[in-house]
């Protein structure tokens, strides 16, 4: 939110530093996070002059240009070429010399020495558009007062100076969405603080005017339209509106229109309350309905789009069409333009909850519904009109402005009673504050204090504050005032570690101690993301009332948000990445209606990684690239952690991998995968800017912690009282064989006493080979009852060759 520091000391006298005020705004949760100059005139006009045209003629060589001597307080004249048609002699103008700057459309442009069909040109006369003084085109600005040439046009010409601050303002805090707002924040942390100050607020005439012109109000919709408040202003001109209004609005961002449009916005960031101001002449029947209207009515808004209506959606009508998104935005069939005579301005309550779903709905986030979505005060819809048929009257002197004032308002909203106790105030915030003075900062905070006991108060929150209802909101409200700095810290400050009773978290806690060992980090990320990112999108599951376009769907998958990690660490110049994160992963089990026994919700562990094993050092420059193998490994160990032994692999190709490998137990009885894992297709990581090779895993947890669970008992194994024996093999083998095929044709000849089969080194040779490779294995045979003797091993090995060759057609390299 953007505050301008001149319209916010408008309201709050003080001689404190502006430094110092943005400390204290800070210190009071309006975080500052920018603050930016700013001049009304862009560039300010420096270096600009005043001239004054000695001379004019004709340029010889072009029609609609002419040739002036501009007299700029020097010894000698300029010779400028102008094309302007209201250029002439003994004129007062304003002149960019050379090598002074125009600030236009954003950008710096140098004024130099040019040649125009033949004749130097030494600087510019400018318009008013060219100087950012208003949008006046269409010839050079004249000066009607006689100044003296070389004069600096910022003497003569008022440029207003101002610091905009950026307030980060958190949603909870609706008081503070306007100057006003922030003015009384700020007067009670300086009264507190004991500094000078003075709150000056715009006093408002209680007179509700002529009661001849009526308009009939109807509110369909009372729970959501809680207070309805209008004004009816006739014989108005609706025109460009004043300097000041012009210069406070720009300063925070916001574009001029037209003095009606002007006030409302300026009402608007001066209280935080929205107005809407209808042409009362397009208004049919005389006659405002707040209903929810017929869905598929379009109506195009003030942004030039158009948008159909929902069923859901509050709008005002009239007799018959929808005027206005209730609380959003206005529709161009009712706008106040340059014709408007008459006009009905609106100033209501709306539901925040009801505003919020139809601006997400429609993608609109319009200053208007921020505030109404947040909660604006009931209490202040009729002194907002006030306000504006005050300014409105500024902006018309010789018009005689009628108005009247109407108010609905069906359920009155009263501020809300809580009991507060000073102990338990100072037992949360670790204070020892005397009741005295938290009295004192509500009382600051505009919070009534109704009864008080030795302990006790029970006091009354205004209507401005919605998010104020328990005790807990109070101790932040006097925190905030008090100062979290001035709060003693504890000088033997004490830790308590969490001690648990039961093995809840005994799966998670082996398993991230074991990544966190093997140096990698745990992440949490949204479990919203784009739809497009779901592989199944008949069996996602998506948002109603989506937060964003980027976040509409609930995650099939943990890949993209552990992507996007990847991504965001790169782009910072973090290379070598492992990650890890436990997560839910959502899907819809039918297509029927919509109930929870329809939505289905999985557990999966999922672990991404991509550049280096290690930071590189003299000892590991070699083989330190993290790849599939890498990943592989980690995954095996976490299944031998979970007792999963027996293993079934395939290799895959799917939506995520490149090429990759899917696991699945022997002891499983249904058809869920274990774990698949493999390296990122390059595609995916081009569209996310990612050079670096990436490999990904994804485990089933829920069977992963079935295995953990029903193998709890640890066994114990003694180690065999007789030797190993360990005997090589080279093989050459078609290249569509696996090892592990070539593996589980070796342990079928006796499991029992053939240990382990390793494959050791693999060569591939060219084309000219036939798609051979050859792999080198190692087989480790032990028998438990005996030592092994050499006819024994070679019958073993005689079997596995023959094994090998009769069902794999391997052949044996010597």
């Amino acid at each position: 939110m953007k505050i301008s520091l001149n319209w916010l000391r408008n309201y709050l006298k003080t001689d404190v530093s502006n430094e110092k005020l943005y400390s204290l705004l800070t210190e009071i949760g309006l975080e500052v996070s920018n603050i930016e100059n700013f001049e009304s005139i862009p560039g300010g006009l420096k270096d600009i002059i005043i001239g004054k045209v000695e001379n004019c003629k004709k340029h010889p060589n072009a029609d609609k240009l002419k040739i002036t001597e501009v007299n700029i307080g020097k010894k000698e004249n300029l010779q400028i070429i102008c094309g302007a048609p209201n250029i002439n002699k003994n004129q007062y103008v304003l002149v960019a010399p050379i090598n002074s700057y125009l600030h236009i459309k954003k950008q710096k442009i140098k004024i130099e020495k040019r040649k125009l069909r033949g004749v130097y040109s030494e600087g510019m006369i400018c318009s008013e558009k060219e100087l950012n003084i208003s949008e006046e085109n269409a010839g050079i600005m004249i000066l009607k007062n006689k100044h003296k040439p070389g004069t600096a046009a910022s003497k003569i010409i008022n440029i207003e100076k101002d610091q905009i601050i950026d307030i980060d303002l958190t949603p909870n805090r609706n008081d503070a969405m306007s100057h006003i707002g922030v003015a009384k924040d700020l007067y009670a942390k300086l009264k507190w603080e004991k500094l000078k100050c003075k709150i000056n607020l715009p006093k408002l005439k209680d007179k509700t005017g002529d009661k001849k012109n009526k308009i009939k109000i109807d509110i369909k919709e009372k729970k959501l339209c809680l207070r309805y408040s209008g004004v009816i202003i006739k014989n108005i001109e609706v025109k460009e509106s004043p300097e000041w209004l012009k210069n406070k609005l720009n300063a925070i961002g916001v574009k001029t229109i037209n003095n009606i449009v002007d006030i409302t916005n300026f009402i608007l960031h001066e209280t935080g309350h929205p107005l809407h101001a209808f042409n009362l002449d397009k208004i049919k029947g005389n006659k405002i309905i707040i209903k929810k209207n017929k869905k598929n009515y379009i109506l195009e808004t003030l942004d030039d789009i158009k948008r159909k209506t929902h069923e859901e959606d509050l709008m005002i009508c009239d007799n018959i069409n929808p005027m206005c998104f209730a609380g959003i935005m206005g529709g161009k069939n009712s706008m106040v333009n340059k014709t408007t005579k008459n006009i009905f301005i609106e100033s209501a309550y709306f539901n925040p909850t009801q505003i919020r779903k139809s601006a997400k709905r429609h993608n609109i986030n319009s200053d208007s519904s921020f505030r109404f979505e947040r909660g604006c005060d009931p209490s202040q819809t009729v002194k907002n009109l006030f306000r504006a048929i005050e300014l409105i009257q500024k902006t018309n002197e010789d018009i005689n402005v009628e108005h009247e004032i109407i108010d609905i308002y069906p359920e009155k909203i009263n501020p809300k009673k809580i009991e507060i106790s000073y102990n338990n105030i100072n037992k949360i915030l670790g204070s020892k504050i005397p009741a005295k003075d938290i009295n004192k900062i509500l009382k600051l905070l505009a919070i009534d204090i109704l009864q008080t006991t030795k302990d006790k108060a029970i006091i009354l929150i205004p209507t401005n504050k919605s998010d104020l209802y328990r005790e807990i909101d109070i101790t932040e409200e006097v925190a905030r005032i008090y100062g979290y700095n001035n709060i003693n810290s504890n000088k033997n400050p004490s830790i308590s570690f969490p001690h648990k009773t039961n093995n809840d978290n005994l799966e998670y806690n082996i398993i991230s101690e074991f990544l966190a060992d093997n140096g990698l980090f745990e992440v949490l990320n949204n479990s919203l993301v784009k739809s497009q990112f779901n592989t199944k999108q008949k069996n996602q599951i998506t948002m109603l009332n989506p937060l964003s376009l980027e976040m509409n769907s609930m995650r099939q998958s943990l890949f993209y948000g552990l992507l996007n990690n990847i991504s965001y660490n790169l782009n910072r110049k973090q290379e070598n990445i492992k990650i890890f994160e436990f997560g839910k992963i959502y899907f819809t089990k039918t297509s029927k209606k919509n109930n929870l026994n329809n939505y289905k919700e999985s557990n999966c562990l999922s672990i991404m990684a991509c550049g280096l094993k290690e930071n590189l050092s003299w000892s590991n420059t070699k083989n330190n690239q993290i790849d599939f193998f890498w990943l592989k490994n980690i995954t095996d160990q976490i299944l031998d952690k979970c007792n999963i032994k027996e293993i079934k692999s395939k290799e895959i190709k799917d939506n995520f991998f490149e090429y990759g490998v899917e696991y699945s137990n022997n002891n499983t009885k249904t058809k869920n995968y274990v774990a698949k894992l493999g390296k990122v297709k390059k595609d995916i990581l081009n569209n996310m800017r990612i050079k670096k090779d990436v490999f990904y895993a994804e485990l089933n947890w829920e069977i992963l912690c079935k295995n953990i669970k029903e193998n709890k008992k640890i066994i114990f194994t003694p180690n065999s009282k007789y030797p190993e024996v360990k005997r090589d093999l080279s093989i050459l083998i078609d290249k569509k064989i696996k090892f592990q095929e070539i593996k589980n044709c070796i342990l079928d000849i006796d499991s029992q006493l053939i240990k382990n089969v390793d494959l050791f080194d693999v060569f591939e040779g060219n084309k000219s080979t036939n798609n051979k490779k050859s792999y080198s294995i190692s087989i480790i045979l032990e028998d438990k009852r005996k030592t092994l003797i050499e006819n024994d091993i070679q019958g073993i090995i005689d079997k596995i060759i023959l094994q090998l060759k009769n069902k794999l057609n391997i052949e044996i390299r010597m």
